[in-house]
């Protein structure tokens, strides 16, 4: 079971206890994923356990957990403290930089969280929360969430925060987010005491390059398929051209030129006997 820094840094969504919700003081942990909430979010990160292939050390002590199947809740100071870890094996240059894995010291009360360093193994044992996560399955795979898309826009996470951080400074505690095209601006909306907030974000080139690769994939499949047996002139099967080959088409067009011809000879030689 391996997990990244990003599986951890959601301790920073978290914050203070709240009277009847301990699972916003903790971060969910299994084999596919980590999650947080605190009952107006729902933030999932998947593990990168099925995206790599690095192979974890199986030194004495610190061999990899051998089950298939984890599922705990870890404290908000816990997953700090994992992030920190982590982020100790930053530059050391080997195929587990950046990477934590579950050791085999873990039972129903604790979890043992494996890093390596080039000096050493470091372990940090996560003390496992009592308390039930909310069944969160339900929520994201509900059908309404599942409908596709009307608009798919890509966007700046940093020019978001940005435009957010000033929102949240301002005293606005609400936004709307308006989205009519991927290749439009997005129209954000806020109040900020009696003033109206009115911005607008320009989406990712990404969104515009999936689009024309989109199109330019459709256009492909409805290009009708050129059947290489069919003569382009005539559009009739080379097995009915004439004996030496040639296109009908192009007997066809003979045939009137000599026809013209002898229409105009004969016009020729009427005119002849008249003038005479």
């Amino acid at each position: 079971m391996i997990f990244e820094r990003s599986n951890f840094f959601l301790h920073t969504l978290l914050g203070a206890v709240k009277y009847g919700l301990p699972h916003v003081t903790v971060v969910h942990v299994t084999q596919k994923y980590t999650e947080a909430t605190d009952g107006h979010f729902l933030v999932r990160v998947s593990t990168p356990n099925g995206d790599t292939k690095v192979e974890l050390p199986r030194k004495r002590g610190y061999t990899p957990f051998s089950k298939k199947r984890i599922d705990v809740c870890i404290p908000v100071a816990t997953a700090k403290s994992l992030v920190t870890a982590i982020d100790a094996t930053k530059n050391s240059r080997l195929p587990t930089e950046g990477l934590m894995w579950v050791g085999r010291n873990t039972d129903k009360e604790s979890v043992e969280f494996l890093t390596q360093t080039p000096d050493q193994f470091m372990a940090v044992n996560a003390t496992v929360d009592d308390g039930r996560y909310p069944k969160t399955d339900g929520v994201i795979n509900d059908k309404k969430l599942r409908r596709k898309a009307k608009a798919r826009v890509a966007f700046s996470p940093k020019l978001m925060a940005k435009l957010c951080s000033y929102l949240d400074r301002v005293g606005a505690t609400a936004v709307t987010l308006e989205v009519r095209a991927d290749d439009q601006a997005m129209v954000l909306k806020a109040k900020s005491g009696t003033s109206d907030v009115l911005m607008l974000l320009m989406p990712m080139k990404v969104a515009d390059e999936e689009r024309s690769k989109k199109k330019e994939s459709t256009e492909e499949s409805e290009a009708a398929p050129v059947d290489k047996n069919t003569c382009e002139k005539c559009g009739q099967s080379f097995a009915n051209h004439n004996g030496d080959g040639s296109c009908v088409e192009d007997k066809d067009q003979v045939d009137e030129s000599v026809e013209t011809a002898n229409d105009d000879q004969e016009a020729d030689e009427e005119e002849s006997e008249e003038i005479a």
